[in-house]
């Protein structure tokens, strides 16, 4: 490459990097969730992986439809003006997959990993060049990155991102609260039919699979976003030539926070039962939809070992007294932002808030 075009490159490099801090201008506090989920079948045989051609054919009706490298079902609606309406939202479209995946003798699992099938006996089933240039790319590091495209599943939540510095501790703050977010919605304890000594077994797939493309611990830890996101996606490797352009490079990237233009794409989450997704999705929006919440997480937090607390919430998770002690304050943070934001944005406490404490046992906070 010459001189003039490692240059331009490195402008277009730059300009796509800001445009993924860009933020939203209008002042909104929307929120959009990605929620995946493992199809199986009970008969003939759990262990047989579903075709992506027979869970397209059942779906074919149901609206924010997609899928992921291993056969994972994705539901994805669009953004909703309030958290608690992007949780209906999300419920609905996944009432709606399950019943027609039932009438077909199909089921869905909310669960951060496949408990009943290794990579080897999912196959690759999406095949286009980007999978399986990943699928090559992984295979040269370790074991990690079949299991992260093929059994992982995760729960994403996206919230508007603020321009300007408000923006930038909003992104640091994201990327601080995530390992306890991880570690207290925690549900990845069966993999391939094996009982895991934790049950943050997707995070230790995270972690594994290429720190060069996930940068777990790494991110949100300057004041100097754009430079920091810069350096992160040009050290990471280009999967193939066809995957070299800047954007197309951009969407190979997996950290536990990422960046997308006007909001942030909270990553860190398990897939968790129906009856943890508001309480995580109140959480995550209460302590970044509200600047004082992030000011107060960074003044708490800045400094603190983040990759000390990925390695804990994939290990002994919130059972740990760090991550415990850590999510109780969080607790308390998103309860007092809650009072900032609009009647109704959340959803209602006995499905959001207020279960949180009881789900991770921390019975010391209060409303």
């Amino acid at each position: 490459m010459t001189t003039t075009a490692m240059r331009l490159q490195k402008l277009a490099f730059e300009e796509a990097v800001e445009a993924q801090f860009d933020g939203a201008y209008d002042g909104s506090r929307r929120v959009g969730l990605e929620r995946e989920l493992i199809a199986y079948r009970h008969s003939p045989d759990i262990t047989e992986p579903v075709p992506v051609a027979d869970l397209r054919k059942a779906l074919a009706g149901v609206t924010d439809v997609g899928f992921e490298p291993g056969g994972q079902v994705e539901l994805h609606p669009g953004p909703s003006e309030t958290a608690a309406a992007a949780v209906a939202v999300l419920r609905e479209r996944e009432r709606a997959a399950r019943a027609a995946l039932a009438a077909v003798g199909i089921h869905l699992a909310a669960v951060g990993l496949d408990p009943w099938r290794s990579p080897e006996r999912l196959g690759l089933q999406l095949t286009d060049h980007r999978y399986r240039a990943m699928d090559r790319h992984f295979d040269k590091i370790g074991p990690a990155g079949r299991r992260f495209m093929r059994q992982t599943a995760g729960l994403q939540v996206c919230v508007d991102l603020r321009p300007g510095v408000e923006g930038v501790v909003q992104w640091r703050a994201a990327n601080l609260i995530s390992p306890v977010l991880a570690a207290l919605f925690a549900n990845s304890r069966v993999c391939g039919g094996r009982r895991l000594n934790t049950d943050g077994g997707r995070t230790a797939v995270c972690l594994a699979t290429d720190p060069a493309r996930m940068a777990y611990g790494r991110l949100g830890r300057s004041p100097g976003l754009v430079g920091e996101y810069l350096r992160f996606a040009t050290t990471a490797p280009p999967l193939s030539e066809r995957l070299a352009d800047v954007d197309a490079h951009l969407t190979t990237l997996f950290p536990a926070v990422r960046p997308r233009g006007r909001y942030l794409e909270v990553r860190a989450l398990d897939s968790v039962p129906g009856s943890d997704l508001g309480p995580a999705v109140a959480l995550t929006t209460a302590l970044l939809a509200v600047p004082g919440a992030a000011d107060e997480i960074v003044s708490a937090l800045d400094g603190i070992d983040v990759p000390g607390l990925w390695a804990l919430a994939a290990g002994p998770g919130i059972r740990h007294p760090i991550l415990n002690g850590l999510a109780a304050g969080l607790v308390r943070i998103a309860q007092a932002a809650a009072a900032d934001l609009p009647s109704g944005y959340l959803p209602p406490d006995q499905d959001g808030l207020a279960r949180v404490a009881e789900r991770a046992g921390l019975r010391s906070v209060r409303p």
